[in-house]
């Protein structure tokens, strides 16, 4: 079971939703969010893994550079997933929205690996369901 206290509802295309009832998603609803700045260089996790039988599912990111420096910026769980470059500029971004979710593979955490220690910022909205 995740370390999540989720709540199975009726939703999603083909399994059920989980609502997550913590400080990662409000009561009665079945997205979370994480919004925060990291500026290690390497793996960052942002979301834990949720637990065997589980998975992460992406619904939409936005990635900012809050430094005058360059930096590669790549949302991963166990594999590189999405990869974007954003410019020497505070305020370069990239953002996407995933109409029916992005799934993570199982009992992985989302992590972001930058490529430099310069302040990025995000704003993560996720779901776990089970696999």
């Amino acid at each position: 079971m995740p370390d999540l206290n989720l709540q199975p509802v009726e939703g999603g295309p083909t399994q059920p939703v989980y609502v997550m009832n913590d400080a990662k998603g409000a009561p009665g609803s079945d997205r979370g969010s994480v919004a925060n700045t990291t500026s290690t260089t390497g793996n960052n996790t942002i979301v834990s893994s949720p637990g065997v039988g589980f998975r992460i599912v992406l619904w939409s990111f936005l990635i900012v550079n809050e430094a005058a420096t360059s930096n590669t910026v790549t949302i991963r769980d166990q594999a590189a997933r999405f990869r974007c470059m954003l410019g020497a500029a505070i305020g370069s971004n990239m953002g996407q929205v995933f109409p029916f979710g992005y799934r993570m593979n199982e009992n992985t955490a989302l992590t972001l690996a930058l490529s430099a220690a310069t302040a990025i910022g995000y704003s993560i909205i996720y779901s776990v369901e089970p696999v």
